[in-house]
C-alpha cells in the first residue's frame, strides 16, 4: 500500500514526522496543508521514493513536503523545475 512520511528538515529538533497510507491521489493530497494562490503540487524523484513538493507556479522556489513510497506521482503532477527562465 503506498505511504507518505512527512519530511522535516534536520535544523529543525523534537519533531515527529506524520506518516500515514492511502489508496489514491487525492487521498494523499486531502492530508496536506492546503495551497497558497501562487502555488502548484509537483515532484520528484528521489532513490526508492518521490518527493511531494510545492513550487510558486513561476517556477521559482520549491518546498519539499515529503517522500511518497510504493506510488507513481508522475502520473498526476508535473516534475519540479529546478531553473526558472
Amino acid at each position: 500500500m503506498p505511504k507518505f512520511k512527512q519530511h522535516i528538515p534536520n535544523f529543525c529538533g523534537d519533531f515527529e514526522a506524520k506518516v500515514f497510507e492511502f489508496n489514491t491521489f487525492k487521498e494523499l493530497i486531502e492530508q496536506q496543508p492546503p495551497l497558497l494562490e501562487n502555488d502548484k503540487w509537483c515532484y520528484d524523484d528521489y532513490g526508492k521514493a518521490q518527493l511531494l513538493m510545492i513550487q510558486s507556479k513561476d517556477n521559482s522556489p520549491w518546498m519539499v513536503i515529503g517522500y511518497v513510497y510504493d506510488f507513481d506521482l508522475s502520473k498526476h503532477l508535473p516534475k519540479t523545475i529546478y531553473d526558472a527562465e
